[in-house]
């Protein structure tokens, strides 16, 4: 006897052909919603790399900032930047290395120095905008500079004594070893600031520097 409800072939293979053709329609809608879900993530994550501001729908773009920021300082920034490349080709090339230690000393003086006038290093790296990062790449730079011009900027005990007689500098009984200190540092300072100056416009005259861009 024959199963009336018997189903021909034919519409089992159109069913099940029509089944994977939903399955992969959904999936297309599917995969396309999510491709505009990440275009539209990108589009609000990235705004930031272009746009600067909004005013009243009026957009600023960050190159607009820019190139204000390079007139008003680009000259000022570009040769502080020479001034760093060729200190650093000239440590290279007398082997001159600032190690992490030395320059995490470094930064823990200039931290001491700022909270003993009431501070924090945080404040004072916002005040400036810069990062500690950057801070720690201008120790380095005068540690290769110190390291360079060692042997001039050399203070003597009899320079220390002259400069304590001649300044009328204070010195307490007991306080000796320490006023001599701040005072030897502060030549040295004085010292490394006038060599340095010398030292690089040298420096500048030598290499071969080209500027594509005039500020």
């Amino acid at each position: 006897m024959e199963d009336e409800t018997h189903v021909p072939a034919e519409h089992h293979i159109r069913q099940s052909h029509g089944g994977r053709v939903a399955k992969r329609h959904t999936m297309k809608i599917a995969i396309g919603i999510l491709v505009l879900g990440v275009i539209v993530a990108g589009i609000f994550y990235c705004k930031s790399w272009v746009i600067a501001a909004s005013v009243d729908g009026s957009f600023i773009t960050r190159s607009e900032v820019l190139r204000q920021l390079e007139k008003q300082g680009g000259k000022n920034v570009l040769e502080a930047l020479i001034t760093e490349k060729l200190i650093g080709h000239e440590a290279a090339k007398k082997g001159v290395v600032v190690s992490n230690d030395e320059v995490a000393a470094g930064e823990k003086a200039i931290e001491a120095n700022i909270v003993q006038q009431g501070g924090t290093l945080k404040e004072a790296l916002a005040q400036k905008s810069l990062t500690e990062d950057d801070l720690k790449r201008q120790i380095k730079i005068q540690k290769e500079v110190e390291k360079l011009l060692a042997d001039k900027i050399q203070v003597t005990q009899d320079e220390v004594t002259k400069f304590i007689t001649d300044s009328k500098v204070p010195v307490p009984q007991g306080k000796e070893a320490e006023i001599h200190a701040q005072v030897d540092a502060q030549l040295r300072n004085q010292k490394l600031g006038i060599e340095a100056q010398k030292w690089i416009a040298g420096l500048k005259s030598a290499a071969k520097i080209t500027h594509y861009v005039n500020y």
